[in-house]
């Protein structure tokens, strides 16, 4: 009798914990930040493009490690989908641990891992002329979030990046126009800018700023 107590108790203790998980995406600034990181540090912190540094595996797909653990591929879509015939890639992550930085403005920079999982389907544009070279990045798909967050990005949208070095410390920023939903609110975004900070944070550009 005491050992089917015993058990009773753990099974209650094991299903408290599964229970917390992490938070909830909460404003739209915060869901911009993550489809951030998705779009550029999904693939070891270099973005889309260091995917195709690594090596092709046998299925013609390229994989890199992920800044903190797991992976994410990259496979050109042969067919279906209107995009298909412009070099669509099929983005997977596998258990890919990305870094999420605070507010920059806040006096300490915490971080905190994210774990992203779940499929994107990725057109890219390269943009040169006026002095300055970005390219823009269209992803549609959904990405599970565990780790820091217990949440989702459901995306249709498009990232255009560029570098703006200054004194600050700005490597780049990315403008996001689209749609974003999570498992309680959905976003939309128009020409809305932010900047990739020196220490890794992402950070909302004011508007006429």
């Amino acid at each position: 009798m005491r050992t089917s107590i015993r058990l009773g108790v753990l099974a209650i203790a094991a299903g408290a914990l599964v229970g917390c998980g992490g938070a909830q995406i909460g404003s739209k600034e915060e869901a911009a930040k993550l489809t951030g990181v998705a779009g550029n540090k999904g693939s070891a912190g270099g973005g889309v493009m260091k995917l195709f540094q690594s090596a092709a595996d046998a299925n013609g797909a390229f994989t890199a490690s992920c800044t903190h653990g797991g992976t994410v591929s990259a496979a050109l879509v042969l067919s279906g989908g209107q995009n298909a015939g412009l070099g669509a890639l099929e983005l997977t992550y596998d258990g890919c641990v990305e870094p999420v930085y605070d507010d920059p403005s806040t006096e300490a920079v915490e971080r905190e891992d994210v774990v992203f999982d779940g499929k994107l389907t990725v057109t890219m544009s390269f943009n040169v002329g006026g002095g300055s070279a970005g390219f823009t990045i269209a992803m549609k798909g959904r990405v599970d979030l565990g780790g820091a967050y217990s949440d989702y990005l459901e995306m249709d949208v498009e990232q255009t990046f560029g570098v703006v070095g200054s004194e600050t410390g700005v490597a780049f920023s990315f403008t996001i126009d689209g749609t974003v939903s999570t498992s309680s609110e959905s976003y939309t975004y128009d020409q809305e800018s932010y900047s990739f900070m020196a220490e890794g944070s992402i950070r909302r550009n004011e508007p006429g700023a």
